[in-house]
């Protein structure tokens, strides 16, 4: 019978513990609330998914990645992501404490909201921005829209049907762009835009 070495017990254990907490570890998601019309629903347009608080949630809003506040409004918010050219941009109505310039970090608290519409965009070299599938990117990313799911097709979390937009309805393009897949997941996303 062959010897355990301490490096392959070592090594072993690694690997279980990095699959239980994967398998194990709490929702990440980027609004305490529910989401009130995916991208190309009623009320909103293709290129948002719309985030309401609803009885017994608070209404956080919360930052899906480590990065920069670009730019702000009273009642909107840009946020660059550190590690790759994407761009979070949210419209509510509700406060922030936040001011431009201001380093975020991946599930901080960025603002209180009673609604939120939740975009993604790509920072490209030839056209500036791409927008990006909201519900996508964050089901690639391993996130949620909101902590309460409703059942809707943009909270899936395995299978994406993501509409095609007319150009248009946008403003923007004739379809979305689709988020970059990660080289390698524990979970698998199929993803048709």
């Amino acid at each position: 019978m062959a010897k355990v070495t301490k490096k392959t017990a070592f090594v072993g254990a690694l690997g279980l513990a990095c699959l239980g907490f994967a398998a194990f570890r709490k929702a990440r998601y980027l609004m305490d609330g529910v989401v009130e019309a995916c991208e190309g629903g009623e009320g909103t347009n293709c290129t948002s998914v719309s985030l309401k608080r609803s009885g017994g949630t608070t209404g956080e809003l919360k930052s899906p990645f480590s990065g920069t506040v670009a730019s702000m409004t009273p009642t909107a918010i840009m946020i660059a992501s550190d590690n790759e050219p994407i761009l979070y941009g949210v419209e509510f109505v509700g406060k922030t404490s936040l001011q431009p310039g201001q380093k975020v970090k991946f599930g901080e608290l960025i603002g209180r909201a009673e609604s939120a519409k939740i975009k993604f965009f790509r920072v490209t070299r030839a056209s500036g921005l791409e927008v990006i599938s909201p519900s996508a990117w964050v089901a690639v990313n391993g996130l949620q829209l909101v902590k309460t799911p409703g059942g809707l097709w943009c909270e899936s979390k395995k299978v994406l049907n993501v509409p095609r937009c007319e150009k248009g309805q946008s403003g923007y393009m004739d379809n979305f762009a689709s988020p970059r897949m990660p080289r390698w997941s524990l979970k698998t996303v199929q993803l048709s835009i």
